[in-house]
């Protein structure tokens, strides 16, 4: 177990946090919220009770003018008024009070409904796991914590006490009104610096619990693998089934090169099948290749009776330019008329051969004289080229 725990280094994922919270395992402390409780009445209780003192008041005095003149009518209003007095002085204490409770765990643990903690778990019962958990770090926590609240409400008291005692001692000899008072003063006092102190107390104890909660929830490396290939699949089966949608793709482009109007070729490695149809717009790319792929798609060219033209420039740009499906970017436009202009001189031909025709393209066979790859911009040309080499790469790992 304790080479476990030391393996244990990693912080722990979003979904480890999102179980542990889902199981109530959160990080919370009690004394906080009922310290800070117990402060804000403190201070909300002298409010309340001079309140209720002037509603009480008010009412001794009503029932005494009643009790001269009895009336019915009179003693029923008394008895609303004085009613609807105590509740005003009362109900903004409880409510500030349920508004501390409410936000203090809300601002801990947020919105959280669970019923996890409350089902049963025999590992409870195991006296062996009574015991690890008696002699645990939080337990011992909890007992040094309980201590120095303890140790703290004495001094505060006692120190508070002190400062206080020539009141309190000469409260008997005042007035009673004035003897109350004093000692409801000196009291809330003791309770408030009582309070404050242990709030600073439940503060540590509150960072203590995050910082131990954060520690239980960490991961080994292989935990985290292991919820990676849960939560996204195994590597190895996602690219085994990358190969498999790759190759299917790659069938079925092969499967379309036999309606190709024209294979352009490197010759060796490069090949992009194009169709033309002139109701549907721009040519089109209906396969591309480098490599072995290139190789197979003259072969089903060549099975098919698809002309074969080779122009390095052109269909090094092609490949680099156009994706199986694209239409041919208007830069290229002019390369590709000719080259379909000079396969519909030639179309008789081709159907007297009865197969296809193998033609060769000087590199600078286009319109303008210029190579094709130089009709694209130099900046644009420098990528695409990469990107060619790059998918040819691919290209001839995954065929």
């Amino acid at each position: 177990m304790s080479g476990d725990k030391h393996s244990k280094t990693e912080a722990p994922t979003a979904k480890r946090k999102k179980e542990a919270r889902k199981e109530g395992r959160v990080v919370r402390s009690e004394d906080l919220v009922t310290w800070l409780s117990v402060l804000v009445a403190t201070v909300v209780m002298p409010g309340m009770i001079n309140r209720s003192g002037a509603a009480v008041t008010s009412t001794l005095r009503m029932m005494l003018d009643i009790a001269r003149d009895p009336d019915e009518r009179l003693l029923t209003g008394a008895v609303s008024r004085s009613f609807i007095a105590m509740l005003g002085a009362i109900i903004p204490a409880m409510v500030a009070l349920l508004v501390i409770a409410i936000v203090g765990n809300l601002a801990q643990v947020g919105l959280l409904l669970t019923g996890t903690p409350l089902k049963p778990k025999f590992s409870r019962l195991n006296p062996l796991q009574g015991l690890k958990r008696m002699f645990s770090v939080q337990s011992l926590w909890a007992t040094l914590t309980s201590t120095m609240k303890l140790a703290i409400i004495v001094a505060v008291a006692w120190t508070m006490v002190q400062g206080t005692a020539a009141d309190l001692m000469s409260a008997p000899f005042r007035s009673a009104h004035l003897a109350i008072r004093t000692t409801a003063e000196s009291t809330l006092a003791v309770v408030r610096a009582i309070a404050a102190a242990a709030l600073v107390v439940g503060l540590f104890d509150y960072a203590f619990q995050r910082y131990k909660h954060i520690r239980d929830m960490r991961m080994s490396k292989h935990e985290i693998k292991q919820e990676a290939r849960e939560s996204d699949g195994d590597p190895h089966v996602k690219g085994r089934q990358r190969q498999v949608r790759a190759q299917m793709s790659r069938n079925r482009m092969l499967a379309a090169v036999p309606n190709a109007d024209v294979i352009v070729t490197n010759p060796t490695h490069f090949a992009v099948a194009i169709e033309y149809q002139p109701a549907l717009g721009a040519p089109k790319v209906i396969a591309r290749g480098a490599d072995e792929l290139a190789m197979k798609i003259r072969a089903a060219g060549t099975a098919g009776g698809v002309p074969i033209v080779e122009s390095k420039p052109l269909a090094r740009t092609l490949y680099a330019v156009c994706r199986v499906g694209e239409e041919i970017p208007p830069e290229l436009y002019q390369a590709v008329a000719t080259v379909l202009a000079f396969l519909h001189r030639v179309s008789a031909s081709r159907r007297s051969y009865g197969g296809a025709i193998d033609l060769h393209v000087p590199d600078t066979w286009t319109p303008s004289g210029a190579t094709a790859l130089e009709r694209v911009p130099p900046a644009r040309r420098r990528v695409l080229e990469k990107q060619a080499e790059a998918e040819a790469g691919r290209d001839l790992v995954t065929s």
